[in-house]
């Protein structure tokens, strides 16, 4: 069984304007992310304010380099379709991404000693964590890698070298272990797959908000996946 040509045709991208693209991404991160924690510094606001403000200018990003596309139907996804219903592939991803975090628990040794984050902070500043890493962040994650960054490797390089290479790219952000990075890369591929074959960029960012949001509410609130 072949894989069907693809639906509609696209100028390649040049590597030069994907190396552009790629800087262009991480650039806005990670220079967005330390404008607010300067500016927080600067204002005497607190850390939580920081992370906001930080993950809502990254956010901002993702919008904005998404409509700078001169096609944004290109590389929309439909390259080769899941078998089923669309909403039987989404299924599929929701439970691979939960089968992963899972999987994570359970090989990864539990580090260090855990406590409530409201026993160190208050509980606006947790409300405002919580804001930021289990909702903003992973939306605007998604735009950046799945939607943005995605679309251009695959011009640039076609599959699977650009579903494998964006979430390499991705995996940088989640640096804190090396553990943290393969599963990291391996969340993200399943979400590439799930895009490239036809899903939509929304239920990319809905699947990645409720991964976070079950990682967050368990590391502030009751210590059960604190490995992650």
């Amino acid at each position: 069984m072949t894989t069907p040509p693809l639906l509609a045709a696209e100028a390649p991208l040049p590597l030069r304007g994907l190396l552009r693209d790629i800087a262009a991404v991480f650039l806005l991160c990670f220079g967005l992310k330390l404008a607010a924690t300067l500016l927080s510094l600067a204002a005497g606001w607190h850390g939580s304010v920081a992370t906001l403000l930080g993950s809502a200018l990254t956010l901002a990003a993702g919008f904005v380099l998404l409509k700078s596309m001169p096609d944004r139907r290109a590389g929309s996804g439909a390259r080769w379709r899941l078998p089923g219903k669309g909403g039987a592939a989404f299924v599929v991803a929701a439970l691979a991404c939960l089968g992963l975090l899972l999987l994570q628990v359970m090989i990864v040794p539990a580090q260090g000693t855990w406590s409530p984050l409201l026993q160190h902070q208050g509980a606006t500043a947790v409300v405002l964590y919580l804001l930021s890493y289990a909702l903003i962040e992973p939306v605007g994650e998604e735009l950046l890698f799945r939607g943005f960054l995605q679309s251009r490797m695959l011009a640039a390089l076609g599959a699977p070298a650009a579903l494998i290479g964006v979430n390499l790219l991705f995996s940088l952000g989640h640096w804190s272990s090396w553990t943290a990075m393969v599963f990291a890369v391996a969340f993200g591929l399943v979400l590439s797959l799930y895009r490239h074959g036809g899903g939509s960029l929304l239920a990319c960012a809905a699947i990645h908000v409720v991964h976070n949001s079950l990682v967050y509410v368990d590391k502030y609130f009751f210590g059960v996946l604190v490995r992650v």
